[in-house]
């Protein structure tokens, strides 16, 4: 059970949050209002194209990957000029449980599938043409290790010798990641092991965080420029491939992102990596192709152009009316489980501070689908100043 707090003098505890966007090249999404039962979305940016809006939900917070959420479907279209959207949220889904919004196109030009993830076997490797500087990093970086870690296997960067940009894995002296700038630089307090998922982020104070198998380490690293190309699943010109899974990689300058890579195919059926943000196609640079991973289904499919951050409705407890002897409270957003109802009184208003107040009791148990519930002030709460 959850616990509900009520309190005589309370005013309506429905809520509104405020967010500004902030304009992109592109469509943007946020959600500028929030009541009991309804959520109206701001669009920003600008676009010639019509974009889809789907809501994503479940049991647990899927973030930014569409692919982690236990439903996704679309909620209505939006036109290329529509500035605003209010959308009532269904009442079975106001219930606590945390839900996201998507911006979508269902496909962008250069991409016909997408895949949850895409496999190398040490063959393949994809490179982005990029010139790495000090601005630019690899803001998230998602992959799984593979069922063997041989020395020198390269997930990303470019030149080897000199300044670098490299994220590696080696095996001198025990097998460690190292991230490459102007040195070698081992992520301590994190062993590479084989078949886990670990993520990597890299921060505008030049920090490298790596998490997987229940470990998280933090590394100080220097991010050097480079006139050699950016690769991912290899170095600049092919070296020192790969074997590992790909899930995602975001990369930004400075505080703007700049590339989103998601495992997809081209019209051609070539699999490589897909730019959300730009909508272009990397394909593989050799003839033995990557393993994909399993197609995402229409409507969870296409380019993401933006999202909100993850809400939820909560139940609330406003006081509807009340007399000298009784207070009718109003609920919303109860769900599907029996609540507990308290009342907290004293001297003072110590406001949602439940463990200050003088006193703290419970009233009631409130079904689910109850819309009031009248509370008969016992005496002691009818005397001034309580």
């Amino acid at each position: 059970m959850s616990m509900l707090k009520s309190t005589v003098k309370a005013a309506a505890l429905a809520f509104a949050v405020g967010v500004s966007c902030v304009a992109h090249a592109e469509r943007t999404v946020c959600v500028s209002e929030q009541t009991d039962n309804a959520v109206t979305l701001a669009f920003g940016g600008v676009d010639e194209l019509d974009y889809e809006l789907f809501l994503a939900h479940g049991a647990t917070d899927g973030g930014e990957d569409k692919t982690a959420w236990d439903s996704f479907e679309k909620v209505a279209d939006v036109a290329y000029d529509q500035t605003t959207l209010t959308y009532e949220v269904p009442a079975a889904l106001r219930d606590g449980r945390p839900m996201r919004f998507f911006l979508m196109q269902t496909f962008g030009i250069q991409m016909a599938k997408e895949y949850t993830s895409i496999r190398s076997t040490g063959q393949q490797w994809i490179n982005t043409g990029v010139h790495p500087a000090t601005n630019n990093w690899v803001t998230d970086f998602r992959f799984k290790t593979g069922a063997t870690l041989p020395n020198d296997t390269t997930f990303f960067g470019q030149k080897w010798g000199g300044n670098n940009y490299l994220f590696i894995l080696q095996n001198d002296g025990g097998t460690k990641f190292r991230f490459y700038g102007s040195s070698s630089q081992t992520v301590s307090g994190i062993t590479p092991v084989a078949n886990t998922d670990y993520r990597l982020v890299i921060d505008a104070s030049s920090y490298l965080t790596l998490a997987g198998g229940g470990v998280e380490a933090r590394k100080g690293i220097n991010r050097m420029p480079s006139t050699s190309d950016f690769a991912i699943f290899s170095d600049y010109a092919g070296g020192h491939k790969g074997t590992f899974t790909f899930y995602r990689m975001k990369i930004a300058a400075s505080t703007t992102p700049v590339f989103d890579f998601v495992p997809a195919a081209n019209a051609a059926g070539d699999i490589g990596l897909y730019d959300q943000l730009n909508d272009v196609f990397y394909p593989n640079q050799t003839a033995t192709p990557f393993v994909a991973g399993d197609e995402l289904p229409p409507g969870r499919a296409g380019r993401v152009a933006d999202e909100t951050p993850t809400f939820r409705f909560r139940p609330t407890v406003s006081v509807a009316s009340a007399t000298a002897d009784a207070v009718t409270l109003a609920f919303a957003n109860l769900g599907s489980e029996p609540h507990t109802l308290y009342v907290a009184y004293g001297a003072t208003d110590c406001e949602d501070q439940k463990n200050a107040w003088d006193n703290f009791a419970e009233v009631a148990t409130i079904p689910a689908d109850a819309a009031t519930y009248v509370y008969t002030l016992p005496a002691a709460l009818k005397a001034d100043g309580v």
